[in-house]
């Protein structure tokens, strides 16, 4: 009798740690894949981290109960393309956007929206978001906080002098900031925007599966990283809108995102003066757009 009892103790026990981890393992995946990849000035990443736990359970029990996660809040995507403008692609992709009537947000690099300011204008004017997204591409690694703040308003600068807009939105080259890094782009204002989905258009060349791996397991808001310079994206993006808007998906940018679940992406402050560069910067070459090593979007 004791034997018996001890087997079936041990089996329930067994039982039990493999719904622990099950479960675990489920709420890890959904805790990635939902919380919404922004930092607004001022907000730890500790606090942002509680969001997501809080968030979680209830998408998780949405998603076993219904198969389609949050049913109460439309579903919602934020296209985004880092790099550009380019004088081949980025054409491309305004025309296909402007024709599927989507508006996206671009995080721009400070040295193509000077050399390439027509594209730049055709964004904004097109009704699209233009974000920051460093003067030169260099990744956060090779700068010290001092020069990385240079990125930052260089950038800044350019996209004003030539679109009259402010960018609020800063994503980092690479998408990696150690905290200091973090302290340097909030000290400035800014609301640092990563993603959620990456379906890898520098690396994937086929259509059909970069446009899989855009929407695979995506149940409710999200950000979509993309580039203006990658060929696979100009190839897939018409089906891509098309596969998303079939399953019920609306497309916003990033901060019609944030308005509609409640996190209004704040201005940035006034700045009385934005210092040039500074002198003797031994990064003044544009860093590398494809993913290296060590990037937090690396295949």
């Amino acid at each position: 009798m004791r034997r018996k009892f001890r087997w079936l103790f041990a089996a329930l026990t067994l039982l039990s740690l493999a719904g622990v981890l099950l479960l675990g393992l489920s709420f890890r995946q959904f805790y990635k894949r939902e919380l919404v990849p922004w930092l607004e000035p001022g907000q730890s990443l500790w606090s942002w981290r509680l969001e997501g736990l809080q968030r979680a359970p209830l998408a998780l029990y949405d998603d076993w109960s219904s198969g389609n996660s949050d049913q109460r809040r439309k579903k919602v995507i934020a296209l985004t393309f880092d790099d550009g403008p380019y004088p081949l692609y980025t054409p491309l992709l305004l025309e296909t956007l402007k024709h599927y009537k989507v508006k996206a947000t671009f995080f721009v690099v400070g040295i193509h929206i000077r050399e390439f300011p027509s594209l730049a204008r055709q964004i904004v004017r097109d009704g699209h978001e233009i974000a920051n997204h460093t003067n030169r591409h260099r990744r956060e690694r090779d700068l010290t906080q001092a020069e990385l703040r240079d990125e930052i308003l260089g950038c800044e600068q350019a996209v004003q002098e030539i679109t009259g807009q402010r960018p609020r939105l800063f994503r980092p080259a690479g998408g990696f900031l150690s905290s200091e890094g973090i302290q340097t782009v909030q000290n400035l204002g800014y609301t640092m925007c990563n993603a959620t989905i990456n379906p890898g258009d520098w690396w994937q060349r086929d259509p059909d599966l970069l446009i899989r791996f855009s929407y695979r397991g995506r149940s409710r808001e999200g950000v979509t990283l993309m580039h203006s310079g990658a060929l696979g994206i100009v190839r897939a993006l018409p089906g891509y809108i098309n596969a998303l808007r079939a399953k019920g998906f609306e497309f916003v940018t990033v901060s019609e995102l944030a308005r509609q679940i409640g996190k209004p992406i704040p201005e940035l402050p006034k700045r009385t003066h934005i210092p040039a560069p500074s002198e003797g910067d031994p990064h003044r070459e544009l860093g590398n757009p494809v993913p290296e090593t060590g990037d937090e979007y690396a295949p």
